[in-house]
């Protein structure tokens, strides 16, 4: 006659189990746990999602300030450096994904040397692609401002770093930063 009163206490425990299931979470919420979701920013404000769109835009006024663009001049480059920075990172992705399969313990000599081919082929791709579209920028912008292009870009990519991902970077007077803040 166990057997009746087995089932009746499996049956029971499950209930309680799921209603504790059920109830739980929002007996925790009420005990000051936080939420379940993102986490909040340093500020104790949630962080919105990433828009690139913003980001470009952001990006966009910091190097137009910084290297001295005329309205011309980023208008004809902006459309080309942005091709060239999503084809660039879609070459890196791809060395990620490889990087990533070769973390198996299980991969055969042949496999390593063949990945190990495919990432060098990756970055002679990127460093072409790079070499390209610099000769291209070349035709839109002088030299001068190209180089403060480039060394805009590498400022800006600091200071997000720096800030974080939904900061706005601070405005560029136009100075040089030095290398080593």
């Amino acid at each position: 006659m166990l057997l009746p009163w087995n089932k009746l206490q499996k049956k029971c425990l499950f209930g309680v189990l799921l209603l504790s299931f059920i109830v739980l979470p929002n007996g925790v919420e009420a005990q000051g746990f936080p939420p379940p979701g993102p986490p909040p920013s340093h500020d104790g404000h949630h962080r919105p999602p990433f828009n690139p769109q913003q980001f470009r835009q952001k990006f966009e006024r910091f190097v137009t300030k910084r290297a001295g663009l005329t309205a011309k001049e980023a208008k004809a480059f902006y459309p080309q450096f942005h091709m060239m920075k999503d084809q660039e990172r879609d070459i890196r992705s791809k060395i990620r994904r490889i990087l990533h399969r070769a973390q198996s313990d299980r991969l055969k000599p042949a496999d390593s040397q063949r990945m190990l081919r495919e990432v060098l082929r990756l970055r002679r791709q990127e460093n072409e692609l790079v070499q390209r579209a610099y000769e291209g920028f070349a035709r839109i912008l002088p030299a001068d401002k190209l180089m403060r292009v480039m060394d805009a870009d590498r400022a800006f990519g600091r200071e997000m770093f720096r800030q974080g991902p939904h900061h706005e970077p601070p405005a560029s007077s136009g100075a040089k930063m030095s290398p080593h803040r």
